[in-house]
C-alpha cells in the first residue's frame, strides 16, 4: 500500500516517551521550529539565491530537521542524539550531500538540504540558548542568575520546557505544516560515517515521528501548560522573543549567518582540516512529554492520524487533524472602543509600534509623529530597524501604512534594532525639537552588542535623513539606548537626553547604567561615546538591570528629578523585587540618589515603568510606580501600580512602607498590569490623567489580546482604584495575540490641546506576522453641529436630533441654556457617535429667545450658540414648513404647492384663486 497507517505504533511509542521521560527537556520542538521559520525569513545568499528557494519550497523538510537532533534521547539512543547536535555530524552531512549528489539537484536532494539547514538551526540555537561555545549570558544563564539563585539546572528545566508553552500561548503557530520529511537513508549514511552502526532506517522510521506529534500537541494544547512554567520565570515570558543574545530573534539571526558557511561546504566541500570534536553537551533530553501527551490524547480520541509515505530516500509523515482542533481559541472578538486610526506595515517581523515620539521637528506648530519598527530589515540584513515619521496635520482618521510616511529613517547596521526607543530632545539648544533614536544591539554581529544612539536635529525642513550626532556604547553588552527619555535636568530651558542601558557590564554583568547628555548649542564633536556623558551612574549589583526604564519629573521648587528603574534588583533575599532610584539635579550633578523605592516581594520587578506629575491638580507631585509582575492575592504576576506623594520620598524605602499609597491592582494572573504607564491631560481638568496597560490580558478576542485603562487624575489621589470600575476609558485588543499596550503614550496629535491615547501592539499580525500596529484613539470631546428642529414653542413636545461628533465616552449629557434657564432631560438615545435623539416638552414658562446647546461627557464639552429659538408659536406665518393653516407657507409665500398667492403654484387650487404668481402651471391667470 502506498500509504501505511501506523497509528497503533505511534501511540505505543508515545507512551514509551511518557513513561521514560527524563526530568529535563530540550530547547523544545516549537522553539526550534519557530527559530528556523524566522531564520528563513531573514535569510538571503547573494551568490546562491537558490538556497532561499529550497527553504521556501520545502518547509516540511526544514521543520522536521529543526528538532531532529533530539530524536533518540527518549528511546535509548542518547549518544546518537548528542552527536547530531554538533559540527562534526553536520559537516559530515554537508560533505555527504556534496560527494553523493552532483548538481543540479533533484527535489529529493533539495529537500535533504532543507532538512540539514533545520538541523544546523537546532545546533546554533542550542549554543545560544544554553550559553555554550563562548556565548555569554545565554537564555538559561539569565534565568539562573536573575530568578533561580544561580541554580542552572532549575533554570534549564524552566527554559527548555517552558519556552514551548510560552510560544503556544503568545502567538499563532500558523507556520506549522502537517507533513514532515526525514531523509532516513542519508541520515543513516552520516551516522555510519561518524562511527555509529546502531542507527538504521527502521530505527529512525519508528521514532522520529514523535517530533511531529509533539509539535502538533504543543500547537493544540501547549497553551494550557503555560501557567505551570510562567509562574517560575517572568523573564521567560517577557524575553522569550526579544532577549538580545538568545531570544527567538537573536537565535534566528545567528542561524541565518551559520547557513552562509554551510552553503560553502555544500558547494565546495568541507575544508581539509582537523575536525573539531563534539566536546560540548547540549543538555537536551528528548521531546517535552507534555507535548507528546497532548498528541497522544488526540490519537486516542481519533482527532489525529499520522500516515507514513515512503520517498526515494526517506519518509514523509502526513498528519491529519480535525480542523476544529487547529482553530483559534476565540472568535474575532471586539473592542470597547474602535481606533480612529491604525498604522500598519506589510513587512513581517517589523514590530511597528515598539516606540513612539511626538515633536514639532519642522517648526510648523503641529506635532509630528515618529513610530519605531526595530525589526524592519531586508533579506540578508535582518533587523536594521526603521522609524516612520508622519508630519503633523489638522485631522487624523482612517488608516495609514508605513508607505504613507513622510520620512523614513533606516538603520545602517544589521542586528542593530534601530528604532527600539525614541525620545524628543533639544540637544543642540536651538529651540527646535530633535529626535533621538536608539539602536541598542549594534555590534551584535561579533556578539558585543555595544549599541548606539543617533540624534537627528530638527530644522525648517524637518529632520535630515542622516544623523547629526551619534553616541556609541563602550561596555560589553552595553545595549546603549535600551531606554530613552528627555527632560531639562540642568534647568537651562532645553530638553536633555537621558539614556538607560540595563544590560551593560560594569564590573558585574548586567549591572546596568544611566547617563545624561546636557543640551549644548555648540557640540564639539559629532561622534561621541557613552564615556562623554555629562553624568552617569551604574547599578548596585549584577543583573539589577539599572536603566531598564528612565524618566524625568520637574517639581519646580521640589527639584528636577531623574528617575531610573532597576527591576532586576534584589533585596538580599528575594530576587527581582525591583527598585526605583530618584536623583535630584537641582543643586548640580548628584553623587547619590535622593531616594530609592524597593519592591515588596520576589518577582515584583518594581520600577519597570513610572510616570509622575500633578495628578491631583494641586501643589503636590505624585509618582506612579509599576510592579507589573507583583502577585495580587493568588493571581500570580497580575501586576500593581503604586501611587505615592513625592513629598513622602527620602532615603531608602520600600513600596510597602506607605499605608496611604494608592494601589491599582490587576485582576488576571500573568496579565502584567502596569507594563506601560503614560501621563497626559485628557479631560480639560488641569490635572494629569494616567494610562495603564495590561498587554498579556485575555479579552473576548482570545489570549494576550491586551487591555488598557485610563484613570482621571483627582484631588483625592493617591487613592486605590479598581480598573474595571474606576477607569473612565477601557480599551481591549481586537485580535488574539496582538498584545495591545506593549507601548503607550498620551499625545495631542490633532492640535485640540487634549491628549489622545496611542498604543503600540508590535506583535500584532493584522497585515503581516508580527508586523505590528499602532492604534490611535482620538479623545471623544463632543462637537455639536446642528439641532433639528431649531424652533419650538412653550408647551410643545418636540422630537429633537443633535448632529455632530464625539458623542461617546462616559458621562454623556446635553443641555440648552438661556442665561440661568436650562432645558434638559436624561432620557435620550445615541444611535451612533454622531447623533443624539430625544423628546422634550418645552415648559410653558420657558423664556422666549435663543438657547445655546452644550454637549459634554467626562472628557470635556462643546457648544453651539443659538441652536434653539423658543417663540410664541412655531407656526406664526414666519416659517416655511406648512404644518398648519396660519403659517408662512399659506397665503403669500413662495412655495405654495396648491393654492392662493404664491410664486410657484402648480395647480389652479381653490380659495381666492391665483392671479399674479410667477410660475402658474395650472390656473387661468
Amino acid at each position: 500500500m502506498r500509504f501505511t497507517r501506523i497509528v497503533w505504533i505511534l501511540g505505543l511509542l508515545a507512551a514509551v516517551v511518557l513513561t521514560n521521560a527524563p526530568s529535563a527537556w530540550p530547547c523544545g520542538m516549537s522553539t526550534h521550529c519557530e527559530t528556523t521559520v524566522r531564520a528563513v525569513h531573514y535569510f538571503a545568499a547573494a551568490d546562491h539565491p537558490e538556497y532561499a528557494q529550497y527553504l521556501s519550497d520545502h518547509p516540511e523538510a526544514y521543520q522536521a530537521g529543526s528538532p531532529f537532533p533530539d530524536w533518540g534521547y527518549s528511546f535509548g539512543y542518547p549518544d546518537e542524539s548528542e552527536a547530531a547536535h554538533w559540527a562534526p555530524f553536520l559537516e559530515a552531512f554537508a560533505q555527504h550531500i556534496h560527494d553523493t549528489y552532483p548538481q543540479p539537484w533533484n527535489e529529493e536532494t533539495k529537500r535533504t538540504v532543507a532538512f540539514l539547514f533545520g538541523a544546523i538551526s537546532h545546533s546554533i540555537a542550542d549554543i545560544d540558548w544554553h550559553g555554550m561555545s563562548g556565548v555569554a549570558e545565554g537564555f538559561i544563564d539569565e534565568i539562573s542568575n536573575q530568578e533561580t539563585h544561580g541554580d542552572w539546572s532549575a533554570a534549564h528545566s524552566i527554559a527548555d520546557a517552558g519556552g514551548e508553552f510560552v510560544d503556544s500561548h503568545e502567538r499563532d503557530l500558523d507556520w506549522l505544516v502537517l507533513d514532515w520529511y526525514f531523509p532516513l537513508e542519508d541520515i543513516v549514511a552520516v551516522y555510519e560515517n561518524q562511527g555509529f552502526d546502531t542507527v538504521t532506517v527502521e530505527v529512525l522510521r519508528q521514532r522520529v515521528y514523535i517530533l511531529l506529534l509533539g509539535a502538533l500537541g504543543n500547537k493544540i494544547g501547549g497553551r494550557f501548560l503555560f501557567p505551570q512554567y510562567a509562574k517560575d520565570s517572568p523573564f521567560l515570558v517577557e524575553e522569550y522573543q526579544d532577549y538580545f543574545v538568545s531570544g527567538l530573534d537573536g537565535m534566528a539571526i545567528q542561524v541565518e549567518r551559520e547557513w552562509q558557511k554551510y552553503i560553502g561546504y555544500l558547494e565546495n566541500g568541507v575544508p581539509d582540516r582537523e575536525r573539531e570534536t563534539a566536546a560540548m553537551h547540549s543538555g537536551d533530553a528528548g521531546p517535552t512529554p507534555a507535548d507528546v501527551e497532548a498528541g497522544l490524547w488526540l490519537l486516542r480520541q481519533g482527532l489525529l492520524t499520522i500516515r507514513a509515505e515512503k520517498t526515494p530516500r526517506g519518509v514523509l509523515f502526513q498528519a491529519e487533524v480535525l480542523p476544529a482542533m487547529l482553530e483559534k481559541t476565540a472568535g474575532p472578538g471586539r473592542e470597547k472602543e474602535t481606533p480612529d486610526l491604525e498604522f500598519t506595515t506589510d513587512r513581517p517581523y517589523s514590530y511597528l509600534g515598539k516606540s513612539f515620539a511626538d515633536g514639532d521637528f519642522d517648526g510648523d506648530g503641529r506635532g509630528d509623529l515618529a513610530i519605531g519598527a526595530p525589526g524592519y530589515g531586508e533579506a540578508g540584513q535582518p533587523q536594521l530597524g526603521a522609524v516612520y515619521l508622519y508630519n503633523g496635520r489638522k485631522s487624523w482618521s482612517g488608516d495609514l501604512a508605513t508607505a504613507d510616511a513622510d520620512l523614513i529613517l533606516t538603520g545602517a547596521d544589521p542586528i542593530g534594532r534601530f528604532g527600539w526607543a525614541l525620545a524628543v530632545v533639544d540637544l543642540n539648544a536651538d529651540g527646535r525639537d530633535d529626535l533621538a533614536v536608539s539602536a541598542p544591539t549594534v555590534g551584535g554581529e561579533d556578539l558585543g552588542f555595544e549599541g548606539r544612539v543617533l540624534v537627528y536635529f530638527g530644522g525648517a525642513g524637518g529632520l535630515s535623513a542622516q544623523p547629526d550626532l551619534t553616541i556609541d556604547g563602550t561596555a560589553f553588552h552595553h545595549n546603549l539606548g535600551y531606554s530613552l527619555a528627555s527632560g531639562d535636568l540642568d534647568g537651562d530651558g532645553f530638553a536633555d537626553l537621558l539614556i538607560g542601558s540595563p544590560y551593560g557590564e560594569f564590573t558585574d554583568r548586567q549591572r546596568g547604567q544611566a547617563i545624561v547628555f546636557f543640551a549644548d548649542a555648540s557640540w564639539p564633536m559629532t561622534n561621541l561615546t557613552a564615556d562623554n556623558a555629562d553624568w552617569q551612574a551604574v547599578g548596585a549589583a549584577g543583573y539589577d538591570w539599572f536603566g531598564y526604564a528612565i524618566g524625568f519629573v520637574d517639581r519646580g521648587a521640589g527639584g528636577r528629578w531623574l528617575l531610573v528603574g532597576a527591576p532586576g534588583a534584589d533585596n538580599g533575599e528575594d530576587q527581582a523585587v525591583g527598585k526605583l532610584y530618584g536623583y535630584d539635579f537641582t543643586g548640580g550633578l548628584p553623587d547619590t540618589p535622593g531616594f530609592t523605592l524597593t519592591g515588596e516581594a520576589q518577582f515584583d520587578k518594581a520600577g519597570s515603568a513610572m510616570a509622575a506629575g500633578p495628578f491631583a491638580g494641586d501643589e503636590r507631585d505624585l509618582l506612579a510606580v509599576a510592579a507589573p509582575t507583583r502577585a495580587v492575592g493568588n493571581l500570580l504576576q497580575a501586576g500593581t501600580v503604586y501611587v505615592l506623594d513625592m513629598d513622602w520620598l527620602a532615603g531608602e524605602q520600600s513600596l510597602g512602607d506607605f499605608a496611604d499609597a494608592g494601589l491599582i491592582q490587576g485582576d488576571e494572573k500573568f496579565a502584567r498590569l502596569g507594563w506601560r504607564l503614560a501621563a497626559g491631560e485628557v479631560n480639560q481638568s488641569g490635572r494629569l490623567d494616567l494610562l495603564v496597560t495590561q498587554p498579556w490580558a485575555r479579552t473576548d478576542a482570545g489570549d494576550v489580546a491586551g487591555k488598557a485603562y485610563l484613570f482621571f487624575g483627582s484631588p483625592n489621589w493617591p487613592q486605590s482604584l479598581d480598573p474595571e470600575v474606576d477607569a473612565v476609558w477601557r480599551f481591549e485588543g481586537a485580535r488574539q495575540w496582538m498584545m495591545l499596550g506593549r507601548q503607550a503614550m498620551l499625545i495631542d496629535l490633532d492640535g485640540d490641546d487634549i491628549a489622545d491615547p496611542l498604543f503600540g501592539a508590535e506583535r500584532d499580525g493584522l497585515v503581516a506576522r508580527h508586523g505590528g500596529t499602532a492604534l490611535l484613539f482620538l479623545t471623544p470631546i463632543p462637537r455639536p453641529l446642528s439641532l433639528t428642529p431649531s424652533v419650538a414653542a412653550p408647551g410643545e413636545t418636540v422630537s429633537f436630533t443633535i448632529q455632530g461628533s464625539g458623542f461617546a465616552g462616559s458621562g454623556l449629557f446635553w443641555t440648552l441654556n438661556q442665561n440661568e434657564f436650562s432645558l434638559e432631560t436624561d432620557d435620550f438615545t445615541t444611535p451612533d457617535a454622531e447623533t443624539i435623539a430625544f423628546d422634550l416638552t418645552i415648559p410653558a414658562d420657558a423664556p422666549l429667545g435663543k438657547y445655546d446647546l452644550t454637549v459634554g461627557n467626562d472628557f470635556g464639552d462643546g457648544s453651539l450658540a443659538g441652536a434653539l429659538t423658543v417663540q410664541e408659536s412655531a407656526d406664526d406665518d414666519t416659517a416655511d414648513d406648512d404644518t398648519s393653516a396660519d403659517d408662512d407657507n399659506d397665503d403669500n409665500d413662495d412655495n405654495d404647492d396648491n393654492n392662493d398667492n404664491d410664486d410657484n403654484d402648480d395647480s389652479a387650487g381653490s380659495g381666492t384663486g391665483d392671479d399674479d404668481d410667477d410660475n402658474d402651471s395650472g390656473c387661468g391667470c
